[in-house]
């Protein structure tokens, strides 16, 4: 399975990018799954 994420990538020091990053980390253990986070401060 493939996931796209749009969020602020872990770069970012806030608690969206942790949160998303967590995120990306668990789904990866739990699940085979592709995940592609895309970075929104990059598309501004």
């Amino acid at each position: 399975m493939r996931i796209a994420m749009i969020s602020i990538t872990p770069l970012t020091p806030c608690g969206i990018a942790k949160n998303s990053d967590m995120l990306v980390k668990e789904l990866k253990k739990q699940c085979n799954v592709e995940v592609l986070l895309i970075d929104i401060t990059k598309s501004l």
